[in-house]
């Protein structure tokens, strides 16, 4: 129930966007917002805490945010706040991401590996996968030293484990299964 209340969300997000033509305008306030509500748990915890009034919240979000985010945004962020799904802010963000790339026939690419790929990597990458599905692709990049080495990239819903790790975790099984 809260993943499709979540799309919802993002759904409309990405609906206002696209009628006003301002995804990236909208998506770096939002992002402004979040990163001010998770540096401040104070304010996170004002914002959600039931027995503070709406006409206060109102007020501290125009106090706090007026110089930094726009009419379209701080009406969302107050529909969120609102709705009690301000905690939800951050997923309603990549939700809003992915569903306006498929609007554009893009997909995104998630590729972990123990260190960052060089730009020349990322680019051979994206070749290989994109003539592989055949869509435009956004790639990714996520750092996660626990693979040791290698890469495991994920489209939609399709995961490719080459990281050493994963080979490791894949022998170990194959040999409980023989003992």
């Amino acid at each position: 129930m809260r993943e499709k209340k979540l799309t919802h969300y993002a759904r409309a997000l990405v609906e206002i966007c696209r009628e006003n033509n301002c995804w990236d305008e909208l998506l770096a306030d939002l992002k402004t917002v979040s990163e001010k509500l998770n540096e401040s748990l104070e304010l996170k915890r004002y914002l959600v805490d039931r027995h503070v009034t709406m006409t206060k919240k109102k007020e501290s979000m125009k106090d706090i945010f007026r110089d930094f985010i726009g009419k379209r945004t701080y009406n969302f962020v107050f529909l969120l706040i609102k709705d009690q799904q301000l905690l939800h802010l951050d997923s309603i963000i990549a939700h809003a991401k992915k569903i306006n790339f498929e609007h554009d026939g893009i997909h995104e690419a998630l590729v972990e590996s123990a260190i960052a790929l060089t730009p020349t990597q990322e680019k051979a990458l994206v070749k290989v996968i994109k003539e592989k599905i055949d869509k435009q692709i956004v790639l990714r990049n996520i750092i996660n030293p626990g693979l040791i080495g290698g890469l495991k990239v994920t489209v939609g819903d399709t995961e490719l484990d080459c990281s050493i790790r994963g080979k490791l975790e894949r022998l170990k099984r194959q040999i409980q299964e023989f003992e």
